[in-house]
């Protein structure tokens, strides 16, 4: 299931890095797309490997401020103890549960999970309900790594209503400058496209509306490369169904390369700080409407 706002929005994405299948062990978890209300709610999972407590903060960045501001979630916790400073404590073992409130209108960014020392793994969770709280859809996906060059299989056919879709995030504290190679079964070059994407902010798009000219069934492979660190993910639109996406991970950003990474990589970053809750929200109710599989009727409820 997808969700377009303006032509250019994907707001249920799920993603996996081809040369992993299994889920990192590191004290940051990056997603490349979160999105909360109308109708929509974000699950956060993080479990502490390590031998002591951890304590877990969590930022996000709102693409309608081009990651200016966070996303202002409202996340409440299961698991963990919330301390005065706004973080959640996890014992060694344990597992934190972070639920987004679901309310207002629809906002979509990306995110971070952050651990002060030791190692967790981490999980995220979109679910998408109808105004009486019946679940319509849920996708999970794990985090991604910070890179400069990765390449993705790309499948569009008009005739079964197919498409595939990424999105970026900017961990970069400067214009990250990419260009996007799209090449056909053969090998040869169809398209080669440049994207930019500022410091923090987000680019979501499918292939068919980024692509000029791309034929109505098309079968190939996109390469990316990039001068700053970027987060992503990817997906495969069928039918109104939703598949995760596994992508070729190419080159990773160093952390030698300090200007490949935001700020807040190396410090606090209280703008994009998520408050935390010990309650969770009733799930609210929304005049959206939106019918199980029906890709046509889930395009229109997206908002800018």
């Amino acid at each position: 299931m997808k969700v377009l706002a303006s032509g250019a929005l994907l707001v249920i994405l799920a993603f996996g890095p081809w040369a992993s299948a299994q889920v990192t062990n590191d004290s940051r978890h990056r997603f490349a797309q979160m999105v909360n209300g109308g109708g929509f709610r974000t699950i956060l999972f993080a479990t502490n490997t390590g031998s002591s407590p951890i304590a877990v903060t969590i930022d996000t960045y709102d693409r309608a401020t081009r990651g200016a501001t966070a996303m202002n979630m409202g996340f409440a916790v299961l698991g963990g103890a919330v301390t005065s400073d706004g973080s959640v404590t996890i014992s060694p073992g344990g597992t934190a549960r972070f639920t987004s409130d679901g309310a207002g209108s629809l906002t979509v960014g990306w995110g971070r999970i952050n651990a002060t020392a030791g190692t967790l793994v981490a999980l995220a969770q979109f679910m998408l309900s109808d105004a009486g709280g019946r679940t319509l859809a849920t996708v999970g996906i794990p985090s991604s790594p910070i890179l400069l060059s990765f390449s993705l299989p790309v499948n569009r056919s008009q005739s079964r209503n197919t498409d595939t879709g990424f999105a970026l995030a900017g961990a970069t504290t400067s214009t990250a400058r990419i260009t996007m190679t799209l090449r056909n079964t053969a090998g040869e070059v169809f398209a080669t496209l440049p994207l930019q994407l500022d410091s923090s902010d987000h680019l979501a798009k499918f292939f068919g509306e980024l692509v000029p000219g791309l034929p109505a069934e098309f079968v190939g492979t996109a390469f990316f490369s990039s001068d700053r660190g970027l987060v992503v993910t990817a997906i495969l639109s069928q039918e109104g169904t939703l598949a995760g996406l596994p992508f070729y991970v190419g080159t990773p950003g160093l952390a030698a390369q300090a200007e490949a990474f935001s700020p807040s990589e190396v410090g606090a970053d209280p703008i994009h700080r998520e408050r935390i809750h010990d309650t969770i929200q009733p799930w609210p109710r929304t005049s959206l409407l939106r019918q199980r599989g029906d890709r046509r009727v889930i395009r229109r409820a997206g908002t800018a």
